[in-house]
């Protein structure tokens, strides 16, 4: 199924859940490495969102929008929505 041939409510429901990902991803980003390094290694929470420092940090906001916007294609494809 082609996401540019659904209907619009559709499209909007597909482009908000990409964006809620980019906003979330980050967040687990975050969480992840908060929990593997421990409370010795954490970094502020605001140097997740400097790509400057780390350049790998921006993967995280992609994998997001991904993840989310797969969950809302597939949902429609099973008819869920």
């Amino acid at each position: 199924m082609n996401p540019l041939r659904w209907s619009r409510p559709h499209q909007i429901a597909l482009l908000l859940a990409a964006a809620v990902g980019v906003a979330l991803g980050p967040l687990i980003g975050y969480g992840i490495y908060a929990v593997g390094s421990g409370a010795a290694g954490a970094m502020s929470f605001g140097f997740w969102f400097d790509p400057a420092w780390r350049p790998g940090v921006l993967l995280w906001p992609l994998f997001g929008s991904a993840i989310s916007a797969a969950i809302v294609y597939i949902s429609h494809l099973h008819g869920l929505d």
